[in-house]
């Protein structure tokens, strides 16, 4: 995972989701949360709660996505 002093965990994982920069387990993970439903992201959960929050917080809260692009755009 990479060290971005800003983003905390949950920001990173959806940053290097969206970036392309994580390894191809995680990427893939990421693609199954996308198409899982939400018996089957409630059992993912309880392995990967944090790639399921990122995942959820991505797509379901409105803004949060641009707010974690606004804090890298500050240090990249």
């Amino acid at each position: 995972m990479m060290l971005i002093p800003e983003l905390n965990e949950e920001e990173t994982i959806a940053y290097e989701w969206q970036y392309g920069t994580m390894g191809s387990f995680y990427s893939t993970l990421m693609e199954l949360l996308t198409v899982a439903d939400e018996a089957h992201l409630s059992l993912l959960e309880e392995v990967f709660p944090k790639h399921v929050a990122a995942y959820r917080k991505y797509t379901g809260i409105s803004g949060w996505w641009q707010q974690v692009q606004k804090k890298t755009a500050k240090t990249i």
